[in-house]
């Protein structure tokens, strides 16, 4: 009976250790499957990191590309009309906005900040783009012409007189081509702040015409009772 006892107990001593041993064996297989995942997210999100840190913004200076847009001329009115249109852009210096008084781009900025050309050369794109009217707007394109330039006048102007009466003629010197460079580039003019930009428009749009009343007198009251 004691012996039967032993055995059973020895049994049980045994099933447990083995499931112990099981239960740590499939613990440690879990936490490596799980280990290797997270190791595989942080990875990919690694990656994504990077291709995105990759993927950089285009240069101010190119935005609002007016190539292969039709251009059309403006008239004397629809130029006038310009001066109560404008666009606003925030560029890497500020807030920027933009009208149009012939002949310049009239722009608005926060008081003593320096605005560079090539900026508010965007501005104006976006200007003549939001209001049809790409023919105000000139591209910063180089003209270049040659020029026939003599290297010494003076001493072509001594062989000349001297033509006739001098057998041995000197000889005049070769003749230089100089490139001259000109740019077609926008007129700029600093209208002031931007909140007194607004300021004017607030006041044009408050402004009310007010005509007076037409005084009437009897022989149109005769003429309107005939009418009727």
């Amino acid at each position: 009976m004691s012996t039967t006892i032993f055995e059973f107990l020895g049994n049980i001593v045994l099933f447990g250790g083995t499931m112990v041993i099981a239960t740590t064996i499939a613990s440690f297989f879990v936490a490596q499957t799980l280990y290797n995942d997270s190791d595989n997210d942080i990875k990919i999100s690694e990656a994504n990191g990077e291709e995105e840190e990759e993927e950089e913004e285009p240069p101010f200076e190119s935005l609002y590309s007016i190539d292969d847009k039709e251009v059309r001329e403006l008239s004397e009115a629809e130029k006038e009309a310009l001066k109560k249109r404008h666009s606003k852009v925030e560029t890497p210096v500020g807030d920027v906005l933009m009208t149009y008084e012939d002949p310049y781009f009239v722009y608005y900025a926060k008081s003593g900040s320096i605005i560079p050309y090539r900026f508010l050369d965007v501005v104006a794109r976006k200007f003549v783009l939001d209001h049809d009217c790409l023919g105000l707007y000139n591209k910063l394109e180089e003209r270049k012409e040659n020029k026939e330039e003599n290297k010494d006048k003076e001493d072509n102007k001594e062989n000349k007189e001297s033509k006739g009466t001098n057998v041995f003629l000197k000889k005049k010197k070769p003749v230089s081509k100089k490139t001259v460079i000109t740019k077609s580039m926008n007129r700029f003019k600093y209208g002031g702040q931007i909140s007194d930009f607004e300021k004017k428009e607030n006041a044009v749009e408050d402004e009310v015409v007010r005509e007076e009343p037409k005084k009437m007198t009897f022989s149109d009251y005769k003429k309107m009772m005939k009418t009727d």
